[in-house]
């Protein structure tokens, strides 16, 4: 199988997110000229220990796809714009460049039979709902967060079987959640799991502000 770039970071990114980066080490440096003289892409993968700068990292080996749109030099190093596409788990890693290399597999989202569809689709008034109700709360102590036109019910009404997936990584990218929980959410599990833990990740969120500034 083809070794692809990996680009060990401290930030967890999920299918949708915009990935921005500032490249200025040798080693990353040559890594984005391969992938731009390649198909664009490379893996990113949360870092558990250590710092990308450098070496000596460890690493998670759950992370995403990420496709390169442009890139622009910068005072220091380049600014890389990009796009992550599909989840990956990581299967082996190759370190023999300067930088690392990975073989990987695809997370799928599986096609649900009728009754897992309903069980998703029983959650998601429950998701928008409680995400309204951390955005009012965040609104109250004036927390920044994401402007929804029509509110979340807006994402999800008129939702096919077909697009929950997306909707949910949709739902992922509007949290303020740290980069810990974001890996936990992007590991590999059905939808139905994946909406129970957001459904959890919103009610932690809402404990931390609570607890922070109060009612």
């Amino acid at each position: 199988m083809t070794l692809t770039p990996a680009f060990p970071v401290g930030a967890a990114y999920v299918p949708g997110d915009a990935v921005i980066l500032r490249v200025f080490e040798d080693r990353y440096l040559s890594m984005m000229e391969r992938v731009l003289q390649s198909d664009n892409t490379f893996v990113s993968v949360l870092i558990s220990a250590g710092s990308e700068v450098g070496g000596h990292d460890q690493r998670f080996d759950t992370g995403v796809l990420v496709h390169v749109d442009h890139v622009e030099p910068a005072d220091f190093g380049i600014m890389v714009y990009a796009h992550a596409e599909q989840a990956v788990t990581v299967t082996r890693w190759n370190n023999d460049d300067s930088y690392p290399r990975v073989e990987f597999t695809l997370h799928r989202d599986e096609v649900l039979p009728e009754d897992e569809v309903s069980a998703v689709r029983a959650l998601l008034p429950n998701l928008s709902s409680d995400i309204d109700r951390l955005f009012a709360l965040m609104d109250v102590h004036n927390i920044s967060r994401p402007k929804v036109p029509g509110g979340v019910s807006g994402l999800i009404q008129g939702v096919r079987n077909e697009e929950i997936g997306a909707l949910l990584w949709t739902l992922v990218r509007l949290l303020p959640s740290g980069p810990l929980a974001r890996y936990e959410i992007l590991s590999e599990m059905s939808l139905r799991q994946r909406a129970v833990r957001l459904l959890d990740e919103v009610t932690h969120l809402q404990e931390i502000i609570t607890f922070r500034f109060g009612q």
